[in-house]
């Protein structure tokens, strides 16, 4: 789970730019939610999908790969 951690603190970075005052306050938080979420989602899958192909079962993980695409 190191890339999510460092996904995690790469999203603390952005408390520097102050979007609640150049646009509404709830379509942005929505947004940075929304994006976090499938961020972290895909990380997940990501993982999922090489800890496979380390296995050797590349077959499970294009599988793996291509329903979570169709997901997102």
């Amino acid at each position: 789970m190191r890339s999510l951690r460092l996904f995690l603190q790469s999203m603390t970075k952005i408390e520097s730019i102050d979007y609640l005052q150049v646009c509404n306050k709830g379509a942005v938080f929505a947004t940075i939610v929304r994006s976090m979420a499938i961020s972290i989602a895909m990380v997940y899958w990501m993982e999922e999908a090489l800890a496979l192909i380390k296995q050797e079962k590349c077959q499970e993980a294009i599988i793996l790969s291509k329903e979570e695409v169709a997901l997102h």
